[in-house]
C-alpha cells in the first residue's frame, strides 16, 4: 500500500503542467508530411504565455509571425517543451497557429535529422491563466490541415544522406504561409495526465515531457558577404549566382519572390568549392589513413566548382503570386550558396534573397589576451567553430551528421566553458545520455539518435566530462543526480 501511494504521488506530480493539456493530432492520420494547427483567441490584456511541445517538430506563429521554433531534441523519455512569453499589439482578436511536421523514414540515411526522435505525429498547448479556456489543447478548439506544398527531394528523400536529413522541394508556398485546402477539428491523440504511471506503477508509453533548460535559439535576419541583392530573370533564361557569405553559417533560406509562374529556383550550400583536379579518397592501410580531399581553402573561387556530390540543394517552384516567400523546414548551413533561377512563360523578379541565422544564442564573454598576434585569428576562428556546432545539442558538426558524441562534445564543452558562464546547453546534453542508460548500465556512443552506437571509449568520455563539470561549474544539484549513472 505504500508502494502504491508513492507510485499514485509521482503520478500526480507528472500530471502537472504541460500534461494537463492534451495532446491533438488529425483524425485520420493522412500521408501529409506537414500539418497547420490553428486557434483564434480574443486578447485578455495580459502577456500571453504557452507552454508548448510537438512530434516531431513545431513552427508556432502568433498572427502569421514566428515566435517560436522546437522542441529542443530529447527522446521519447526526455521529450522537451518550450514555454513562450509574448506580448500582443493590433487589436482583441488573434489567431496562433502551429506548423507540425513529421519525416517518416528510419536510420542515419532517413528523411529527417538523425537526432530527431519520434513517437507519433502530436501538438501540446498549455496556456496561462485567462487563456487557458481559450487555447490549451483538449479544452480549445483546435483545427487542423494537411499541408502539401513541400516534399523531401534529393539524395536523402532515398536513402542518400547521412544525419542532416533530407533537401526539399517546394512548390508555391512554404510551409510558413501555406493555408490547407481544408480544416477540420483537431482529434485528442493522447489524453491529458496519459505520461502518468497507470495501473499498479506500469510507466505510460509514449511521451515523458519535461521542461526544456535552453532558450530558445537564435534567429536574426542577415544578408552576408556577397548575398545577391534584388535582381530580375526574363522569360526563358537561365540565371546562375554563385556567392561566398564570407564566413560559415546556420540558416533557414529566406527567398522572397514576384510572378514568374513556372520558374524553378534552386538554392545550394556548401562548406567549401572543390578542386575539379583532385578526386576525392579514403583509404586506410594499416598504419594511417591516407586521404585525397577537393576541399581545400574555404574562401577559394579560382579555378574551384560547386559541387552538388557535396551540397545541399533545395528547389522552389513558383507559382506567380505578387509576393512568396520560399523557406525550408529545416535549415542549412556553409560557407558557400549557389542560386540558379531558371523561367519559363513568365518573367521572376526576385525581391530579397536572406538569411534567417539560427544557432544557440552563443557569445564570447572571455578575453584571451597574448603578445603574439597571429593567435588572434586562431581565437575567432575557434569561437566561430563552436557556435555553428552548439544548437540544440552540441553537434559533432553541422553538415555532415549533427549527432552528439560524449567524446566530441566533451572538448566542446570545455571550449564553451572557456567562453561563457552558461552551462544549459552542458547539462541537457549530458543530462541526455544520462537518461539514455541501458539496462546494463552503459550509455550509447551518440545521443538522441535513431541509430544507436556503441563505443566504450565514447561512453567513458562521458564520466570524464561529468568529471569536468564538477571542477568548473556549479550546480551542485544537478552533479549529484549524475552520480548514480556515474
Amino acid at each position: 500500500l505504500v508502494v502504491l501511494s508513492a507510485l499514485g504521488a509521482v503520478a500526480s506530480a507528472f500530471a502537472g503542467g504541460i500534461d494537463s493539456a492534451a495532446w491533438i493530432g488529425p483524425s485520420d492520420a493522412p500521408a501529409a508530411q506537414f500539418f497547420r494547427f490553428r486557434c483564434p483567441f480574443v486578447e485578455t490584456g495580459a502577456p500571453l504565455k504557452v507552454t508548448v511541445s510537438a512530434d516531431q517538430r513545431y513552427i508556432l506563429l502568433l498572427d502569421g509571425e514566428v515566435i517560436s521554433r522546437g522542441p529542443a531534441f530529447g527522446d521519447i523519455n526526455q521529450w522537451h517543451s518550450q514555454e513562450v512569453k509574448v506580448e500582443k499589439s493590433g487589436g482583441p482578436n488573434h489567431l496562433l497557429e502551429a506548423v507540425v511536421w513529421r519525416l517518416g523514414s528510419e536510420g542515419f540515411a532517413g528523411d529527417r535529422p538523425s537526432a530527431q526522435m519520434t513517437w507519433k505525429t502530436g501538438f501540446i498547448l498549455k496556456a496561462e491563466g485567462e487563456y487557458d479556456r481559450q487555447l490549451t489543447t483538449g479544452i480549445a478548439k483546435w483545427q487542423v490541415g494537411a499541408l502539401t506544398s513541400t516534399v523531401p527531394n534529393g539524395p536523402a528523400a532515398k536513402g542518400g544522406a547521412f544525419g542532416v536529413g533530407c533537401q526539399f522541394k517546394v512548390t508555391g508556398a512554404s510551409v510558413l504561409e501555406e493555408q490547407p485546402a481544408r480544416y477540420e477539428d483537431a482529434v485528442i491523440v493522447r489524453a491529458k495526465g496519459a505520461a502518468a504511471f497507470s495501473g499498479g506503477g506500469v510507466l505510460a508509453k509514449g511521451w515523458h515531457v519535461e521542461p526544456s533548460l535552453l532558450p530558445e535559439q537564435l534567429h536574426r535576419t542577415i544578408r552576408p558577404g556577397e548575398t545577391p541583392a534584388a535582381f530580375a530573370v526574363p522569360p526563358h533564361a537561365r540565371v546562375e549566382k554563385l556567392f561566398d557569405l564570407g564566413n560559415f553559417y546556420c540558416a533557414y533560406p529566406m527567398l522572397r519572390v514576384k510572378g514568374g509562374r513556372g520558374a524553378k529556383v534552386t538554392w545550394g550550400w556548401t562548406e567549401a568549392l572543390r578542386d575539379p583536379t583532385i578526386n576525392d579518397s579514403y583509404s586506410w592501410n594499416g598504419a594511417v589513413d591516407v586521404v585525397r580531399c577537393s576541399k581545400t581553402d574555404r574562401a577559394k573561387r579560382e579555378g574551384m566548382v560547386f559541387s552538388e556530390k557535396y551540397a545541399m540543394v533545395d528547389t522552389f517552384v513558383c507559382d506567380g503570386r505578387d509576393s512568396a516567400l520560399f523557406t525550408t523546414p529545416w535549415w542549412r548551413c556553409g560557407r558557400w550558396c549557389r542560386l540558379v533561377v531558371e523561367t519559363g512563360d513568365e518573367p521572376l523578379e526576385i525581391l530579397d534573397v536572406a538569411l534567417d541565422e539560427t544557432r544557440y544564442p552563443l557569445e564570447e564573454e572571455s578575453r584571451f589576451e597574448t603578445d603574439d598576434p597571429s593567435l588572434k585569428s586562431i581565437e575567432a576562428m575557434c569561437v566561430r567553430g563552436v557556435q555553428m556546432c552548439a544548437h540544440e545539442i552540441m553537434y559533432d558538426c553541422p553538415f555532415w551528421e549533427q549527432q552528439m558524441y560524449p567524446g566530441d562534445c566533451r572538448v566542446s564543452f570545455l571550449a564553451l566553458t572557456a567562453m561563457t558562464r552558461d552551462d544549459r546547453l552542458i547539462r541537457q546534453g549530458l543530462g541526455l545520455f544520462d537518461g539514455a542508460r541501458r539496462a546494463d548500465g552503459s550509455i550509447p556512443m551518440n545521443w538522441p539518435s535513431v541509430g544507436d552506437q556503441s563505443s566504450t571509449t565514447w561512453m567513458l568520455s562521458w564520466i570524464v566530462a561529468i568529471g569536468d563539470y564538477a571542477l568548473w561549474h556549479a550546480d551542485r544539484l544537478w552533479l549529484k543526480d549524475r552520480l548514480a549513472g556515474v
